[in-house]
């Protein structure tokens, strides 16, 4: 651990209302996981505890509970429910520590949303841990709507020593609603096809961000300044800062399961995306992924970026395709003043990628994708993927079962090898 950089954190940077819970927790624990809760059932308990039991010794799961005032009654309802369940849970192998934003007087603000309930739960764990509280250099983070496996916390165990971030491999699971449990193939299969097209292109921005699914080395997380307090997509945001100070490890391990379902909890992200898929397929519509030349596109940038010099840089600027795009974000003068200004070929290389981040990646294959090459219907896209290299067959009982399970298999082969 670099202690340094916890100490600091915990003195400059840890929310105020972390540390003070913090102060409450006594005893030493194996290691912590954190959980934020809005208007969720207390069903993910039982996984964790049967978890902790398998890793043995202590474990400490912080779970904050959260609404806004404009929560629906329901959400209120389901929340006092949970919080009464965390106040009276005894476990010997899992203590659990409730955290209280969800009670009048207590809730969140305005702007307020799941990255904060989520830096208030690893700001408390980092604090435990650079105390000596907490034994494992890892801070996981999962969440009310997903099943750990009973090897979940072992899924850390030899992952490369470099390792700043660990994201675990997911499953969505059957609700029993056809038209939910379809939209969740539909959008778990965007999502793989999204990393799979990356993974061709050569980026170095290549994994899943899903909230319920990251472990943060405790040292790396302070030295990434904290979790964005962000309403959604908080997750994207810290894996995209991690990324930037070592590898970020996918690992052989089994699965989580993530309950199939609508949600409105954000305003954006797995649950929004469902709905919304739900409801454009049942007006009639035909889903859609990225055009496959957006990927081939972004190839010849990495390539680029890879090569290191001004000279890689300014013909990739000045490709029909390419250059468009690159100006459109900003990234044709960024990566040209790297090359130009940096001296040693190691350092323009990283600072081209560190520029050129998962946030900006995205943001290029969006403007590929309104300038150059609009969405496909999924089965087109499929087909003419190299990276997938596989015709839909309509033949199939359920061919979106199917095509979502071929790429799952193809991730796990290519990604986690």
């Amino acid at each position: 651990m670099n202690r340094r950089v916890l100490d600091k954190y915990v003195a400059r940077n840890a929310l105020t209302e972390s540390v003070s819970a913090a102060d409450a927790v006594g005893g030493a624990f194996s290691r912590a996981v954190v959980v934020p809760a809005c208007g969720e059932a207390a069903d993910f308990v039982a996984p964790l505890e049967r978890a902790a039991v398998e890793a043995g010794g202590r474990t400490l799961l912080v779970l904050v509970v959260n609404a806004r005032d404009a929560a629906s009654p329901r959400v209120h309802e389901l929340n006092e429910a949970l919080l009464d369940v965390a106040e009276a849970h005894r476990h010997e192998a899992l203590e659990l520590v409730p955290v209280d934003r969800a009670r009048p007087g207590r809730r969140m603000g305005e702007g307020e949303g799941v990255g904060t309930a989520r830096r208030i739960g690893l700001d408390l764990a980092a604090t435990l841990r650079q105390r000596g509280q907490v034994d494992s250099p890892w801070l996981f983070n999962t969440d009310g709507d997903a099943a750990v496996p009973a090897d979940y916390f072992a899924a850390v165990d030899g992952i490369r020593r470099d390792a700043v971030a660990v994201v675990l491999p997911f499953v969505h699971t059957a609700s029993g609603d056809a038209a939910v449990d379809r939209a969740h193939r539909l959008y778990e299969m965007s999502l793989r096809y999204y990393c799979l097209g990356l993974a061709h292109a050569g980026s170095s921005y290549v994994h899943h961000s899903m909230g319920s699914a990251m472990v943060f080395r405790a040292d790396a997380y302070a030295a990434a300044r904290g979790m964005p307090r962000r309403e959604a997509a908080e997750d994207f945001y810290m894996l995209d800062k991690l990324a930037k100070l070592g590898p970020v490890a996918q690992p052989r391990c089994t699965a989580l399961e993530i309950a199939s379902r609508r949600s409105d909890r954000v305003p954006f992200g797995t649950g929004r995306a469902v709905s919304t898929i739900a409801d454009d397929a049942a007006a009639g519509g035909e889903f859609r992924l990225y055009d496959p030349r957006c990927f081939e596109v972004l190839g010849l940038v990495q390539e680029a970026i890879a090569d290191g010099d001004a000279e890689a840089i300014a013909a990739v600027v000045r490709h029909p395709d390419a250059g468009p795009a690159l100006a459109a974000i900003g990234a044709a003068r960024a990566l040209e003043d790297a090359a130009n200004r940096e001296r040693q070929r190691d350092r323009r290389v990283r600072r081209m990628r560190e520029w050129f981040d998962g946030f900006r990646t995205m943001r290029f294959v969006h403007e590929l994708r309104d300038r150059r090459f609009p969405l496909l219907p999924w089965r087109e896209a499929i087909a003419r993927a190299p990276f997938v290299a596989s015709t839909v067959d309509d033949s199939k009982v359920d061919p979106i079962v199917e095509t979502s399970d071929l790429l799952c298999r193809l991730e796990w082969e290519r990604l986690r090898a």
